[in-house]
């Protein structure tokens, strides 16, 4: 008998979370730039945990019973009474080995939470850092799967879509793609992939990045 295959969707923004199903899900939530960047790379670099939180006032205040390490922004900037912002690159490990971060976001943190809120009871965070790890671990759950796009202030955006695409093109033999968001994602993947060999790149070249609306802000 053949085994059914579970289910993946794509949301591109979250203010169509709640058009999905996220409970007996594993929901990822993508935010390339930069939160689930930096939750990678400061847990590849030793971090001992990364907590992220919904608002600034928590951040600081857990950030202080914990004695942890208060970072994020607002706006693409440092926010007022956090000690760091959320550049992967402010966490090499001989500073963040060992150590707690706390993180709060414009949309990647929200997102997680706006999916807790919801019932999501099985969370993991995604970014091409962590792109195999990821795909490895949702191959091995055979769970139902929902990439959520962080985007930006609920505006689709082009960096968190072309990580769903990249998900999707390597797990495609063990789920079910469903729903359109799904095909634009893998669409878009596909183009800019496509574009990069015609120029004779290995990944998407600096005026394509330049033209990313959250880079503006960087």
């Amino acid at each position: 008998m053949t085994k059914t295959k579970p289910s993946l969707y794509t949301v591109l923004s979250p203010a169509l979370l709640h058009l999905y199903d996220v409970k007996d899900t594993i929901v990822v939530v993508i935010d390339v730039l930069r939160a689930t960047s930096t939750i990678a790379t400061a847990l590849n670099n030793g971090a001992g945990a990364v907590v992220p939180v919904d608002d600034i006032a928590k951040c600081i205040d857990l950030g202080r019973t914990i004695n942890g390490i208060t970072a994020g922004e607002r706006d693409g900037r440092i926010a007022d009474g956090l000690e760091y912002g959320n550049s992967p690159f402010e966490y090499p490990p001989a500073f963040i080995k060992g150590r707690t971060l706390v993180l709060t976001t414009t949309n990647g943190t929200r997102l997680l939470h706006m999916a807790l809120a919801r019932g999501a009871s099985h969370i993991i965070t995604g970014s091409f850092p962590n792109l195999s790890a990821v795909c490895e671990y949702l191959i091995a759950q055979q769970q139902p799967v929902l990439l959520a796009c962080s985007a930006w202030k609920d505006r689709v955006n082009i960096e968190d879509t072309l990580f769903a695409g990249a998900v999707i093109k390597k797990v495609r033999q063990n789920f079910n793609i469903n729903c359109d968001a799904s095909g634009i994602a893998d669409g878009g993947s596909g183009a800019v992939r496509a574009r990069a060999c015609v120029l004779g790149h290995h990944g998407p070249e600096q005026p394509f990045f330049a033209r990313l609306s959250f880079s503006r802000s960087l």
